[in-house]
């Protein structure tokens, strides 16, 4: 048994959600299984080798075995991954190592959402005629963007929108304006607000 979840034999492959009081067998790839190795950094996706079944290899399976990718038909001891794209793997016939460098086997975590509200500086600065500005939303949020020179005086807005949680950037062109010191300052709803200065050199 494998991480809890899975376990082989010659006879296929099986899966327990109970702590092995019950298998449900699950599709058996070729090669025949002999390891299983589930893979760091993926919900559902574990690597099969086989050395002492017929036929030998790998393969792998990134939705918890209803479905199996073939590797390559060498024989394999266990696997070990240190994240989705990067695992070795010794052969049991061969004075050889194998090492899987090849596309990541799943790419399944999902993006943690910012905890809070951020502005960053904005990307180049001083910038002429264009720069960027990123700012975080930790939950979905009317945002308004407007830019100010140095009298306090409205010369751009750059964003008036709802937008989803999540990062963001825009891209503020200063074509029309002179250089000089400006403001860019971002409401977010009606709690959040926050100023950070530029500069444009022509």
């Amino acid at each position: 048994m494998f991480d809890d979840n899975h376990a082989n034999s010659s006879g296929g492959v099986f899966k327990t959600s109970d702590g092995g009081a019950t298998w449900t067998p699950l599709a058996t790839p070729a090669p025949l299984p002999g390891f299983i190795t589930y893979v760091p950094g993926t919900t559902s996706t574990y690597f099969l080798c086989s050395a002492f079944f017929t036929p030998v290899g790998s393969a792998y399976t990134q939705d918890g075995g209803t479905s199996w990718t073939i590797v390559d038909d060498v024989d394999h001891l266990p696997a070990i991954f240190v994240n989705p794209t990067t695992g070795w793997s010794g052969s049991h016939s061969l004075p050889v190592i194998y090492k899987w460098a090849g596309p990541a086997l799943a790419v399944e975590s999902s993006p943690q959402l910012p905890q809070e509200v951020m502005l960053s500086q904005n990307y180049p600065n001083p910038f002429n005629p264009q720069t960027t500005i990123k700012f975080a939303l930790s939950e979905a949020a009317r945002v308004k963007i407007e830019v100010f020179n140095v009298l306090g005086q409205p010369v751009a807005t750059i964003l008036d929108a709802h937008k989803s949680a999540g990062y963001h950037e825009v891209t503020f062109d200063a074509q029309g304006l002179e250089s000089g010191i400006y403001f860019y300052r971002i409401e977010v709803g009606q709690d959040f607000t926050n100023s950070k200065k530029m500069l444009l050199i022509k």
